[in-house]
């Protein structure tokens, strides 16, 4: 039903505007990311306990090495390796460092670096069908090269989407 949903409405309508059709595949792909980060459970999925498979928690030694902040200032600037750990976040501490460290691991490049919800395979499918049509493409690319009023809602969901869209192009690129 939700693939029906996806096809229905994000083909682009003369009667509507790019933000509508860009928001409404945003939320699609929003609610795709909730149920494939609460792992098939729908108690966790209502309660909106998410968790990405590439997140990690380290515990940090106490006392920390001497030379801990610099090396760890110093793998920002090295290659990206399986070894890596990304971070989106600033929880560390230039003086004073907490008790554990959060980031992400490197996805394999071999494999889909998430595993969708299975229950979302008919719409993401639906949306595959939808994107790689040239003329969606050539209405994405003139709403990204508008220009943007101020419209603080518009430069709250746009991140959003772009951050869902390049997850659901990097499952295509990868399957």
């Amino acid at each position: 039903m939700l693939a029906y949903v996806a096809t229905l409405f994000l083909p682009c309508k003369q009667y509507e505007t790019e933000d509508v059709r860009f928001r409404r595949m945003s939320k699609m792909l929003h609610f795709i990311k909730l149920r494939t980060m609460s792992g098939g459970s729908a108690e966790k999925l209502l309660l909106q306990q998410t968790s990405n498979p590439l997140r990690r928690k380290v515990d940090l030694p106490n006392p920390l090495p001497a030379n801990f902040t610099e090396d760890f200032i110093t793998s920002f600037s090295e290659p990206l390796t399986q070894q890596t750990r990304l971070m989106d976040k600033q929880n560390t501490g230039w003086l004073v460092w907490g008790d554990s460290l959060e980031y992400y691991v490197v996805p394999d490049e071999d494999a889909p670096p998430i595993e969708w919800d299975a229950s979302s395979s008919q719409t993401i499918e639906g949306l595959r069908e939808i994107i790689i049509q040239a003329s969606w493409w050539e209405t994405f690319i003139k709403h990204l090269a508008m220009e943007k009023t101020v419209d603080v809602r518009l430069f709250d969901s746009f991140p959003m989407f772009t951050l869902h869209f390049t997850s659901l192009i990097s499952l295509f690129l990868l399957i």
